[in-house]
């Protein structure tokens, strides 16, 4: 495996850096902009965000011991009944461009959010008084699909894959097997669909369709975010307040644009 590269079997060499912008494509121009819509809690992102100076002494900032306060900010917003919108505006953040360095990043948020997670649910009944069921119930989905998603989705399209081989899947044998195949396949179906909407959507609107042909590792891709975030609650244990520091400056475009004279690396 190349520094920063991807191989699946015969497909090309596909850079990380790739599914790095149709991942964040989805996220900021897809899910974020529809939690926002619909005044469901949004775990703002750490790149670029812009807040009232009163408004951050009301919710007593943030836990400094949290890795990611920006998951932390965002859901006290919501227990103190405010809303986050989302600006028509693109913040650029560079990729890392190793597998070792995207773990490590992903470990670092993953862990964070868990911790955000079980931070604010100590407590189901003043949760549930603070933002309502509707969205303590989105609260809950969005937090534990990390880790619960890959449950259900993968186990699903092996029996998929493992009946359409056999036949299986299309002869059940009796009404048992006839629901189970209309539920696995559903659940294959519809999880993989959804992943690719909202992947298209985003580089639809960031316009980044010339990338399409990362698209056949999207799903590797989010099998590595399983992964990661099952590490991450591993490390929740053992290591709950380390930071897994990202380098920067590594991309050329980075370099011409944010040159240091002393050629020192940033970490963030």
């Amino acid at each position: 495996m190349r520094r920063g590269f991807i191989s699946c079997g015969v497909c090309a060499i596909i850079p990380l850096t790739h599914l790095f912008a149709i991942e964040y494509a989805a996220l900021f121009h897809v899910q974020n902009i529809g939690l926002a819509d619909q005044g469901l809690p949004l775990p703002v992102s750490g790149s670029s965000n812009h807040f009232r100076t009163s408004v951050l002494r009301e919710i007593h900032g943030w836990d400094a011991w949290n890795v990611t306060e920006d998951a932390d900010i965002g859901l006290r917003l919501a227990r103190f009944g405010y809303s986050v919108g989302v600006l028509d505006s693109t913040t650029y953040e560079e990729a890392p461009i190793s597998l070792k360095a995207w773990f490590g990043q992903r470990r670092r948020w993953f862990k964070g959010w868990l911790q955000t997670f079980i931070t604010v649910t100590r407590s189901p009944v003043t949760l549930v008084a603070e933002l309502g069921v509707l969205r303590t119930a989105a609260l809950t989905l969005l937090f534990l699909s990390l880790l619960a998603g890959p449950l259900f989705w993968i186990p699903s399209s092996l029996f998929v894959l493992i009946g359409v081989v056999s036949n299986r899947l299309w002869t059940p044998a009796d009404f048992s097997g006839i629901c189970l195949a209309t539920l696995y396949a559903s659940v294959t179906t519809l999880g993989t669909a959804s992943l690719f909407w909202y992947a298209l959507l985003g580089m639809k609107r960031q316009r980044l369709l010339y990338l399409w042909p990362a698209l056949i590792l999207l799903l590797p891709y989010y099998c590595l975010h399983a992964a990661a975030a099952w590490m991450a609650l591993y490390e929740l244990f053992r290591q709950p307040f380390h930071w897994h520091k990202t380098e920067h400056g590594l991309s050329r475009s980075t370099r011409r644009a944010r040159a240091e004279p002393t050629g020192k690396k940033a970490l963030a």
